[in-house]
């Protein structure tokens, strides 16, 4: 019953943010680092891009040997095989990092987003 519920959940909570980020489809604030993150909808994240975030919002539970959950982001591979959890909890869903203990920022969460939008390439 918990595995329907959270499916269910989890399927609405991705149409919702699916059609609220088309309907506030903006670019990250100006005070962004343009290197850090992209400002327009032509310039591709790379993998460089999102893994500094990951190493620097996401690794203090999830890498570096660290396992929390039993997820860890230690290698690429397992970045990318992650990706879609990553879009979830630090995207959607906002619940990661947990209470935001490494103060991850709107336009981390957006490069992200879109990195993972873009085929999570770790190229």
């Amino acid at each position: 019953m918990k595995k329907i519920f959270f499916t269910i959940l989890s399927s609405m909570l991705i149409v919702s943010a699916c059609s609220t980020q088309t309907a506030n489809n903006t670019s990250p604030s100006s005070s962004a680092n343009p290197s850090s993150t992209p400002t327009d909808t032509t310039t591709k994240v790379t993998f460089a891009q999102a893994k500094t975030v990951i190493e620097q919002r996401c690794n203090m539970c999830h890498g570096n040997g660290q396992s929390a959950g039993g997820v860890s982001y230690s290698t690429p591979e397992l970045i990318k095989a992650n990706a879609a959890r990553i879009k979830i909890r630090s995207v959607i869903t906002r619940d990661m990092p947990k209470n935001n203990a490494t103060n991850i920022t709107e336009e981390e969460r957006i490069l992200l987003g879109k990195w993972v939008d873009e085929g999570a390439n770790i190229n």
